[in-house]
């Protein structure tokens, strides 16, 4: 089983802060010396609420912007999210499509209604729309 750090930055989404700023802040914390060999080892997912999400591991980074869905209830995103990529890398599938589950899965999240977490069904369906972009 996959193993992955999920440090919600929800704060930094909201305060005006640039993507640059994110990915410095980012590699800041990967560089950091108690978690450098985590990162290496496993991948780390990063959830900016409504900005979107990044996902980092020792060979590739990518960045997503949010799906636009209407938000019933943010209960559950996070744990949508990780659920998605833990669930693909279980499958043995690559780090940016997994990527692409964990950000339909926070979406269909958002979308439910009261307290119900992502529909798998909806996450799947959605998925296609999730293109995420390259760091470098």
């Amino acid at each position: 089983m996959p193993h992955l750090r999920n440090p919600c930055l929800l704060p930094f989404s909201r305060s005006g802060i640039a993507d640059r700023q994110r990915i410095a802040w980012l590699e800041c914390y990967v560089n950091f010396p108690y978690n450098t060999l985590k990162v290496l080892m496993f991948p780390m997912g990063l959830t900016l609420g409504e900005a979107g999400a990044m996902v980092v591991s020792a060979q590739e980074a990518w960045m997503s912007p949010a799906l636009p869905v209407a938000v019933h209830s943010t209960i559950g995103a996070g744990d949508s999210f990780v659920a998605g990529l833990v669930w693909s890398l279980t499958q043995g599938e690559p780090l940016r499509d997994a990527f692409r589950l964990a950000m339909a899965a926070s979406a269909a999240a958002l979308a439910a209604q009261g307290t119900a977490l992502c529909d798998p069904a909806v996450a799947l369906s959605w998925r296609g729309q999730v293109q995420p972009q390259a760091l470098s």
